[in-house]
This record gives C-alpha cells, sequence and structure tokens, in this order.
C-alpha cells in the first residue's frame, strides 16, 4: 500500500491545528497561537516518522501527546 507524505502531512496539520484551537476555546486558555502551531507541527512530524518506520509503541504515543499538550498548554507551575 502506498502513502503520499503531503497528504498525510496536510491532513495532519489541518487536524491537529483545529483541534488544539478548539481545545483553547473550550478550556479558555490563553495560549499562544505560535506555541499551538509548532504543537501540531511536531505532532505531524512523529505520525509521519511512525509511519514510515512502523512504530506502533503505545508508551511513545502517549509520551509524545503529553509533550504535545505541554508545549501548546504551558503550565505556569508544575505541580
Amino acid at each position: 500500500m502506498s502513502y503520499y507524505l503531503e497528504y498525510i502531512f496536510i491532513e495532519n496539520i489541518i487536524v491537529n491545528l483545529f483541534l488544539l484551537y478548539m481545545i483553547n476555546i473550550f478550556t479558555k486558555s490563553n495560549s499562544k497561537k505560535l506555541t499551538i502551531i509548532i504543537s501540531s507541527l511536531i505532532s505531524t512530524i512523529y505520525t509521519i516518522i511512525s509511519m514510515m518506520l512502523e512504530l506502533n509503541s503505545m508508551v511513545i504515543k502517549i509520551l509524545i501527546v503529553n509533550f504535545i499538550i505541554y508545549i501548546a498548554y504551558k503550565p505556569k507551575e508544575l505541580k
């Protein structure tokens, strides 16, 4: 099965931006648009790399999601 990386990249970045922006609205947080774009790019790059290398580790996926949320919505203090 062949995949076109540019289509996956475009689709994934649009969906990630939409989801992170909607989370920003629903939680009424004051995150900058730049941090949302950066976290969306990181998520998209991870998705492409995992598809190319066929990585299916659930632990890595959970760590990436936590890392992306931390970048997008930096807490003022770490408890």
